[in-house]
């Protein structure tokens, strides 16, 4: 079996409320329906992160919800709708991290979770297989040498360029939130799984003021044919040797608060953007062009939307296939500001930006879900199959998971 099957899809589902919402955008009808598929998350109530797969060889996707000791998954009856919770199938009682990826640890032709408990091991709870049912998941310490750090991010690659996407990248935050130190250190499967795993560092316990401490994504920004990790308001330059060698940062903006980060060609010029959103407490959505070599730090700012408070779940792509990249960002409030909306109310939106292009691009803003509950995390897939791009979020600190289901009547045009 085929141990590099993965799946990087992101949804949720149950449905139990809608509301649709039509905005008008270049002529044309926009219509994204909004369903909460959960509204009473078990554990602590607190939903880390979503991620959709097949979790049980049937050929659709089903949902996996995970975090605040907690994992459960929702069978797909087939349809995108109709599903059913199983669950809590946490064997340790103490899952607890934003991030988590799906994918077949021990080659036994089914997807596992990877993610970590709450400030403690990093490891992966085992999928038995056959039919999705209510019964504990064998949890596999990866690396229980990891103390103390929060597992925010979890991203899945291919970082030695061997063509296998098998590599993790986890980004951990020492004890604490306001500006806290983070490291970054990878992991690959050994022959055995269910042994501890290599641990690679990239950087340990790097300070990152301006709390600018999380965010991940992997691209070859300096064309040496190595890829590079982008973390938060930088990115670190792959050595030659990644197993031994040192990882070089490249700091690109000292705005407060980033937290999203994305490598993508936004201007449609053959080189690859910086994309960021200054998530944690921030305010704003930006990206970075750069002309000549990246290393020399000579990157230019332009504005997507400076006005967004605290944007998470940054998410880039071609929404309305007219070959140029949109932009997705979900607002959310704290209750910090006098009259600010709190965390647990429905109060909050996802904001879709449209590319109109120009050089720089001009930018469409669009809301998508107005007046919702929080979206920590952002993902999109045709969670239908019915060829358009839905938006996907967990509530993270709230106990909801939301599906925002692209209802759009055509297809956009310029």
């Amino acid at each position: 079996m085929d141990r590099h099957r993965y799946i990087n899809l992101y949804i949720g589902f149950a449905v139990t409320a809608s509301l649709s919402c039509t905005v008008s955008a270049g002529g044309e009808q926009i219509s994204f329906e909004k369903f909460y598929i959960e509204q009473d998350y078990g554990g602590n109530g607190k939903p880390g992160w979503v991620r959709a797969g097949d979790m049980d060889n049937d050929g659709d996707l089903d949902i996996v919800a995970g975090g605040g000791r907690a994992l459960f998954v929702y069978e797909n009856n087939g349809n995108a709708r109709g599903w059913k919770r199983h669950g809590s199938l946490d064997s340790s009682g103490e899952i607890g991290s934003n991030g988590a990826e799906l994918y077949d640890v021990d080659g036994d032709g089914d997807l596992d979770v990877v993610s970590a408990k709450f400030r403690s091991d990093l490891g992966w709870w085992e999928n038995p297989g056959g039919r999705l049912r209510s019964l504990p998941w064998i949890f596999h310490a990866l690396d229980s040498q990891i103390k103390d750090y929060f597992a925010h991010d979890i991203f899945l690659t291919d970082l030695d360029g061997d063509g296998a996407a098998e590599e993790f990248i986890f980004c951990l935050t020492k004890k604490g939130y306001w500006d806290a130190p983070v490291s970054l250190v990878w992991y690959r499967p050994g022959p055995d799984s269910g042994q501890p795993w290599p641990r690679h560092v990239i950087a340990l316990d790097k300070p990152c003021p301006q709390n600018n401490h999380a965010g991940l994504d992997v691209a070859d920004l300096d064309l040496d044919g190595r890829p590079d990790v982008i973390f938060s308001n930088g990115w670190f330059q792959a050595p030659e040797d990644i197993l031994k060698g040192c990882w070089k940062w490249h700091a690109v903006t000292n705005i407060y608060g980033i937290s999203n980060s994305l490598a993508r060609d936004v201007d449609g010029d053959g080189c690859l953007d910086l994309v960021m959103s200054a998530g944690h407490h921030g305010k704003g959505v930006y990206w970075f062009s750069h002309s000549g070599d990246p290393k020399a730090a000579k990157w230019k700012q332009h504005t997507v939307d400076s006005t967004i408070n605290h944007p998470e779940g940054l998410q880039v792509l071609d929404l309305d296939n007219d070959h140029d990249l949109d932009v997705i960002a979900a607002e959310l409030f704290f209750g910090e500001s006098p009259g600010e909306p709190g965390w647990n109310q429905e109060a909050h939106n996802i904001y879709l930006y449209r590319n109109l292009g120009g050089n720089p691009p001009a930018w469409e803003k669009i809301n998508a879900a107005p007046d919702s509950y929080p979206s920590h995390q952002l993902q999109v897939a045709d969670v239908n199959r019915d060829g358009k791009m839905d938006i996907l979020g967990s509530g993270c600190g709230f106990k909801i998971l939301g599906y925002y289901e692209n209802r759009s009547g055509q297809k956009f045009a310029k």
